[in-house]
């Protein structure tokens, strides 16, 4: 039996646009345009009467911007969205803010609205929209209503023998990392991040949040030493793994391949863990599609680490947690609101002298 198509609603105020965008995505067979609006409120209405699996989402539009009309729907009405605009583009705050408000991905508009430069994206948005409809927003609602700080009143262990940290995660990371980089206390060991993005964008999101964190999160550059209270993401397009380094770790950071699935890699950073830290290791895989993570998470696993993966019931895309359980990788199978309580449980230390960045962000602590 042959699945259902995939509707998609397009939102766009260009009317070539809209129709560059309707022609593309009619080159998939399994993907029916069922309307295109616009602007946001005409999308309103026609998100009632057409039922659509999928939007793609401008953000310069009139009477209602993208993102305004973005928060409002994932509050009231939660689609997968795939945000198609100009304003997607390297060091761009709109992308990570999208991202951050429940937009599945982001796709940049060309400079131009001539026809090649659109059809040559064919394959991106095609990709990106049938990703998006295996998003599963019924539980991404359920996360962000009953989520909690849940570790303010967790009792803080000490004397662990975690060093180091390793997070991946793909399809609704941007939103798994602001709720869970933000609550952890300065204390902990190095968190090394691999998110699935594109060269240019993980600066702006490490910026993002180093504001919303007490940790000091950077963008992970070739020989930068691992210290206490750091968040190390690795860049866009690139592969992070970590070494030794006078007693501790030290990032490595290699330029990306053509012939790679995923740069950054969250197995091979994974991998690089399980080699270097072992035992004194805590790997932990959030929500995305496909596998990657999965291979890394076990061998993390074999090498005496703590493992821990994102459940279903919060995953917007409950793919490489699900490919990793079903490898035998993951010893604890975690909703998002418990993961903060999780790592500060296991991986903290409570020291002294936290740096300028505690004073800075105290009254937020």
């Amino acid at each position: 039996m042959s699945k259902r198509p995939v509707k998609v609603l397009i939102v766009d105020d260009s009317l070539i646009m809209r129709e560059l965008l309707r022609e593309v995505l009619s080159e998939a067979p399994e993907i029916v345009v069922v309307g295109a609006a616009e602007d946001a409120l005409m999308a309103r209405e026609l998100i009632k009467t057409t039922r659509p699996d999928v939007i793609t989402l401008d953000i310069d539009m009139p009477r209602m911007d993208g993102l305004e009309f973005l928060r409002r729907l994932m509050k009231l009405n939660p689609l997968p969205a795939v945000v198609i605009s100009s304003h997607v583009h390297p060091g761009a705050d709109m992308t990570i803010e999208a991202l951050e408000m429940g937009a599945v991905d982001c796709v940049a508009k060309p400079g131009g609205s001539d026809a090649h430069s659109v059809l040559s994206l064919a394959d991106e948005i095609i990709t990106k929209v049938r990703s998006a409809a295996m998003a599963d927003m019924e539980a991404a609602a359920k996360r962000a209503s009953r989520w909690r700080l849940r570790n303010e009143t967790r009792r803080l262990g000490s004397g662990s023998s975690c060093r180091l940290i390793g997070i991946g995660a793909s399809m609704g990371g941007v939103q798994a990392l602001i709720r869970i980089l933000p609550v952890l206390p300065a204390g902990l060991p190095p968190i090394v991040v691999a998110q699935h993005m594109p060269a240019g964008f993980t600066s702006s999101f490490a910026d993002r949040l180093d504001r919303l964190s007490v940790l000091d999160a950077v963008e992970a550059r070739d020989g930068m030493r691992l210290e206490q209270g750091g968040v190390y993401l690795a860049p866009g397009g690139s592969q992070l793994t970590i070494v030794t380094s006078h007693g501790g770790y030290a990032c490595r950071v290699a330029e990306g391949h053509g012939g790679e699935r995923h740069a950054p890699s969250i197995d091979r950073l994974f991998l690089s863990m399980a080699e270097t830290a072992g035992r004194s290791a805590m790997g932990v895989l959030l929500t995305g599609m496909g596998k990657d993570g999965a291979e890394g998470l076990l061998e993390l696993k074999r090498s005496g680490a703590v493992t821990v993966c994102q459940n279903r019931e919060t995953s917007l895309v409950y793919g490489m947690p699900k490919a990793a359980v079903d490898i035998g990788a993951v010893e604890r199978e975690l909703s998002l609101p418990a993961i903060p309580g999780f790592i500060i449980d296991h991986c903290w230390r409570p020291h002294r002298g936290h740096g300028a960045h505690q004073a800075r962000m105290g009254s937020r602590s």
